[in-house]
């Protein structure tokens, strides 16, 4: 059954300071990027990748409120 729980902004301010946290960690890690090898056709996988994680969590949005709340104003 799907729940019609409303997220609080508590919860909202949580999740996004964690994925900032998780950016900045991942950011930290790595280093530095070399943009030079970001071109043709890494920059056409990537590109491919985005638009596939953009539509499957478009797609789950409708099974798990989290992402439902993460994709509303």
């Amino acid at each position: 059954m799907l729940q019609t729980q409303r997220w609080t902004m508590r919860e909202g301010f949580a999740i996004g300071g964690l994925l900032i946290a998780i950016g900045l960690v991942l950011e930290w890690s790595i280093g530095s990027v070399a943009w030079q090898a970001f071109r043709w056709p890494v920059n056409g996988i990537a590109t491919a990748a985005f638009v596939a994680l953009v539509l499957s969590i478009h797609l789950l949005c409708r099974i798990f409120p989290a992402l439902r709340f993460l994709s509303t104003f």
